[in-house]
């Protein structure tokens, strides 16, 4: 029934209006750029990338440190600004900066690379062996000498994926050559063997003109008509796994010398931590004195 009455008339929605509810905004304008929270979504941004592909070195993680510490210093003061509520500011950024820097500092420990739990002794036991026998898995020839190094895990769990390179050094720390390694030891996954059938060092030779002519060692076992050996400066250990306080005990087939003596072992190289301990990468650099 209709009783004569009219309907308003709609009005038209003034959405330049609406905007000026928007704090701190008047109607027309545009937000304003805030740099608080572009910096800090970039400190965000720094955090995901450290977790998705940490730092290995220290001077890296050194350098991401800071990076994140000073694009997040100007959105922390702002906290700061907006926790004291027109009080003294003074103690506040003090306390949000403090709390930012022992953040920063905490994210630190856990990134900085562990120190190495491997264990190393060296000992020259100046033993030799018939030629032919079979000793460690090596077969053994008269100009060989003994050396022994033995790798302690005291981690308190197991490690993964070890890859260790083994040089042996003489008295003026000069590289000797490795001609064999085994294993006295009977742990599954080791791996002995030099870095490349392919060894070449390069000698240097004076002619009687004067001329020097550089050789390398493959070279001159091909000049030779003989076979290029197996033998290096250097050799590799890998393990796929090494149990918690387990020792694996190698035997090291160097030459015989009169003029010089065999110092220190070097051993360098990485293993990986088990996923319980974050699957972190550990370096291992060390230089083992032999005990004679």
């Amino acid at each position: 029934m209709d009783n004569g009455s009219k309907k308003p008339a709609s009005r038209p929605i003034d959405r330049t209006a609406d905007r000026s509810n928007v704090p701190g905004n008047s109607a027309g304008k545009k937000l304003r750029f805030r740099r608080d929270f572009t910096l800090g979504l970039g400190v965000a941004v720094l955090g995901i990338l450290i977790v998705l592909f940490p730092p290995v070195h220290p001077i890296s993680i050194i350098c991401w440190l800071v990076m994140i510490f000073l694009l997040g210093i100007y959105p922390v003061l702002h906290l700061a600004e907006w926790l004291a509520q027109g009080k003294k500011r003074t103690p506040a950024y003090t306390l949000v900066v403090v709390l930012w820097a022992s953040a920063a500092a905490l994210m630190g420990t856990h990134l900085w690379p562990p120190k190495s739990k491997l264990v190393f002794n060296g000992l020259a036991t100046n033993m030799t062996h018939a030629k032919g026998d079979s000793f460690a898995g090596i077969k053994w020839e008269e100009e060989f000498t003994e050396l022994r190094l033995s790798i302690f895990n005291r981690n308190k769990t197991s490690i993964q994926n070890v890859d260790l390179i083994v040089q042996v050094l003489d008295a003026p720390n000069l590289p000797d050559v490795i001609w064999d390694m085994g294993q006295l030891t009977d742990i599954p996954g080791v791996e002995l063997k030099p870095p490349s059938p392919d060894f070449d060092h390069i000698v240097s030779l004076k002619t009687g003109d004067g001329t020097v002519v550089h050789l390398s060692l493959h070279d001159m076992w091909s000049q030779a008509g003989m076979k290029n050996p197996l033998f290096s400066d250097h050799w590799n250990m890998t393990c796929r796994m090494l149990p918690t306080q387990t020792e694996v005990r190698l035997v090291l087939a160097t030459g015989k010398k009169t003029d010089r003596i065999a110092t220190s072992i070097h051993v360098l190289g990485t293993y990986e931590l088990m996923p319980g301990e974050g699957s972190r990468i550990v370096q291992v650099n060390s230089m083992v004195p032999i005990q004679r």
